[in-house]
């Protein structure tokens, strides 16, 4: 077995929950939820995740669950909004890279088709990551996601080079109260080439190809906006990141 098989097997092993840590040629993080601190400039200096809300958000809480698991929470105000992000862009698709980035999570809606969350990575990481009235993703960034948006039941997927953009749609039927593993793989194919596969509970529902020439370094983002005047909660179980120094 080559070194690049063993990268693969230890790939699908860290799907699996064991992560693996090669320092010459790999790196990662992986967080279960079992403890939670968030990063503002002054409080809590050693907080994984910056938090990203318009002040008037729900206050994000650890379960007792077996495992962990952390609920993000809006407020009960249309297009309120709460993600979290990595500190830093720790994260850049490019040649020779190999980069996967799972969540496992789960949201009840309100209400039917009301809800907007989002998972993956992307060079931006503000207010604009979901836009207002179910407009999803910004319209200038890079990076790979997948989201859902107020006003339809659909999982969908999408790359995206500055404003050059390739979106599935229909990627997956959603279904309220249902646990979903995400997974995103970005695979270079050339110099300046690759494609991202996309799987949700491990089948692929869409593969993007996308022009890495030009691509900013990418922050870990996830989280969810109200489609409505009724609070939402995104269930987080587990993130992972993994990819080729």
């Amino acid at each position: 077995m080559n070194s690049q098989e063993i990268n693969l097997v230890l790939a699908d092993l860290s799907r699996n929950g064991i992560m693996f840590y090669e320092p010459k040629n790999w790196f990662g993080f992986c967080d279960h939820f079992v403890n939670y601190n968030v990063y503002d400039g002054t409080a809590s200096p050693d907080g994984m995740w910056q938090d990203i809300n318009d002040a008037g958000t729900g206050t994000n809480t650890l379960n007792d669950t077996h495992g962990g698991t952390l609920s993000i929470v809006t407020s009960a105000d249309n297009d309120d909004y709460h993600f979290l992000s990595s500190r830093s862009e720790c994260v850049k698709f490019q040649a020779n890279k190999e980069v996967i980035a799972e969540a496992i999570i789960k949201l009840t809606e309100a209400s039917t088709s009301a809800a907007n969350w989002i998972f993956g990575l992307s060079s931006v990481n503000d207010a604009t990551l979901m836009g207002a009235a179910g407009a999803g993703p910004p319209a200038e960034y890079d990076g790979a996601v997948f989201f859902k948006v107020d006003g339809t039941m659909y999982i969908q997927t999408e790359t995206s080079n500055a404003t050059t953009q390739v979106t599935s749609a229909t990627a997956l039927a959603f279904v309220s109260a249902t646990e979903y593993r995400l997974r995103l793989h970005f695979i270079p194919t050339s110099a300046t080439a690759a494609i991202v596969n996309f799987e949700i509970n491990g089948t692929r529902v869409a593969s993007h190809a996308i022009t890495i020439t030009g691509l900013e370094e990418m922050h870990f983002v996830f989280g969810v906006k109200a489609g409505t005047t009724a609070a939402e909660t995104l269930i987080v179980d587990s993130v992972m990141l993994k990819a080729q120094r």
